[in-house]
């Protein structure tokens, strides 16, 4: 008797093994069913925290955001509410230099479970992706990036020498922003109306108005002179280092192991903290480690290109 005891429980290992290795089909809907329930129940629950008010601007209007929320976001904010800082004990964040127009849009925005940026007038999104950079809050900043990308593209919009100037008071060296703006200042958009030939292509520099404000720009910014340099001369170098992909323009600094894509859309510029293959990679709380990434951006140097097709087109860039 013995022995059929054995023969049947090995039997029944069998059966089982194949089972605990993977899931059936009919239990794979059930595991995406549990990571959205986790998704809205983090949501949730960060809806509920405990609220910290901001008062924004010279005239200090109050708004009042979820601590958890705000952490998940934006790691500066978020660490101003931690105990060794004041804020932590008054609750409250002072915010002076921001325009409240730029901070209601935030706020709006931050509340959404899977955020967007709606509103498209230049002057606002310039606003919020200057915000989203100084508050180090990625997927905003990525997300008026696109939006600034395709105005600057399609001719929509043209930068002016107070948006420069703007941008370089307020955004650290090589910021996405800084660099799409360089780009944009330098070259022209195909078709564009100036074009200086050489024996194996051509490059279409772009010619601006109202020089004597350039030229102050150019003055009271010293960076903008190399970054023109640098766009003008490896243009078509810069365009096939990045395959003008989706993330040409992207930080996805909060996202360990990101790879930037040559084609298609990028698959992170929807994902919320509240995806779990986000919050696994890393956490939005890691805020020394990021400012650590963020010096050492500002002092880089500058890195050689690669040799490229002599045939690719400028607008490529974008």
């Amino acid at each position: 008797m013995a022995p059929k005891k054995k023969l049947k429980a090995k039997k029944i290992s069998m059966v089982m093994d194949p089972q605990s290795a993977r899931l059936s089909p009919c239990e794979a809907p059930d595991k995406i069913a549990t990571e959205t329930d986790l998704r809205k129940s983090s949501y949730i629950k960060a809806m509920q925290s405990d609220r910290i008010t901001i008062l924004v601007g010279p005239t200090e209007k109050t708004f009042s955001i979820p601590e958890a929320l705000l952490t998940r976001y934006s790691p500066p904010l978020g660490r101003m509410c931690q105990s060794r800082f004041m804020e932590s004990q008054t609750r409250v964040i002072k915010l002076p230099e921001v325009k409240i127009s730029t901070f209601e849009e935030f706020f709006i925005w931050i509340h959404v479970y899977e955020p967007r940026v709606n509103d498209e007038s230049f002057e606002s999104t310039l606003d919020l992706a200057i915000f989203a950079e100084i508050y180090m809050i990625f997927l905003l900043k990525n997300q008026t990036s696109d939006i600034l990308r395709a105005g600057l593209r399609d001719g929509r919009w043209e930068l002016k020498p107070s948006d420069v100037s703007t941008v370089y008071e307020n955004v650290p060296s090589r910021s996405v922003i800084r660099q799409l703006f360089s780009v944009s200042l330098a070259l022209a958009v195909q078709g564009g109306s100036k074009s200086f030939g050489n024996s194996r292509g051509s490059i279409l520099i772009k010619e601006h108005p109202n020089v004597s404000q350039w030229e102050e720009v150019f003055g009271k910014h010293a960076e903008i002179g190399w970054d023109y340099f640098r766009e003008v001369q490896t243009a078509q170098a810069q365009s096939a280092i990045s395959g003008s992909g989706p993330c040409r323009f992207h930080d996805h600094r909060d996202i360990h192991d990101a790879s930037s894509l040559s084609i298609g859309t990028c698959p992170y510029l929807y994902l919320t903290p509240w995806t779990t293959s986000r919050n696994e990679t890393r956490s939005h709380n890691d805020f020394e480690g990021l400012l650590g990434e963020v010096k050492l951006v500002e002092v880089a140097e500058p890195v050689d290109e690669a040799p490229v097709d002599e045939e690719a087109t400028i607008d490529e860039a974008f």
